[in-house]
């Protein structure tokens, strides 16, 4: 009633909301189906709120009701969101274009995730680090996976000191395999309460 009661009064943010709560079915009980959330989240992005673009271009991503991904709508919207520079965005697109059968471009894959990188995404610099490091079809750079993941590491991240555990337990950064090293990184990954932290630093004690 809140939501509605704003968007009577021309509010973006209330647009948004309704838009986001509506597409992730929290309002299905209230009879609101996915596809009504749609108009909601253009509103809003509309009125400038970029990330009502990604929400939109999320869900048809990855559907809440588990219905067939909508690929064509959701790359359109957010190849708009990326225009705001949304980190969100262009970490979706670089990640639909490394991985994605029918939509492989690798070269816009790295220019989307150097964008996002440049806005200081954790999430870009540990995906790029990935790429370098395992991705069959992207030249191997064991150093610059590194400093990306350091640069991550030091950003605050929870994945990248696992990553970077990992690298040297089996010798993927250039070094043979370093396991004081290792362990030292899994346990700041765990002490970040990062999962694969602390799976492998009890793996390791095992």
């Amino acid at each position: 009633e809140t939501f509605l009661d704003g968007i009577q009064h021309n509010s973006g943010y209330c647009n948004y909301m309704m838009g986001m709560m509506i597409s992730n079915t929290r309002f299905a009980p209230l009879g609101y189906t996915i596809e009504q959330g749609a108009p909601y989240l253009q509103v809003g992005f509309e009125h400038g709120i970029a990330y009502a673009g990604f929400v939109q271009g999320y869900y048809y991503l990855y559907p809440a009701d588990q219905s067939e991904p909508q690929f064509e709508k959701a790359i359109q919207l957010l190849l708009r969101t990326a225009l705001y520079r949304s980190n969100e965005a262009l970490l979706e697109l670089a990640v639909l274009y490394l991985y994605h059968n029918d939509y492989k471009n690798y070269d816009r894959a790295l220019v989307y995730l150097d964008r996002a990188i440049e806005g200081k995404s954790t999430r870009a610099m540990n995906e790029k680090a990935v790429a370098l490091l395992e991705h069959q079809e992207i030249e191997h750079n064991a150093t610059e996976a590194e400093a990306l993941l350091r640069q991550s590491m030091e950003l605050g991240d929870d994945y990248a000191p696992y990553r970077l555990g990992y690298g040297y337990q089996y010798g993927e950064l250039g070094t043979e395999e370093d396991y004081n090293k290792c362990i030292e990184y899994y346990e700041l990954a765990a002490e970040r309460n990062s999962c694969l932290g602390i799976e492998y630093a009890g793996r390791y004690y095992r």
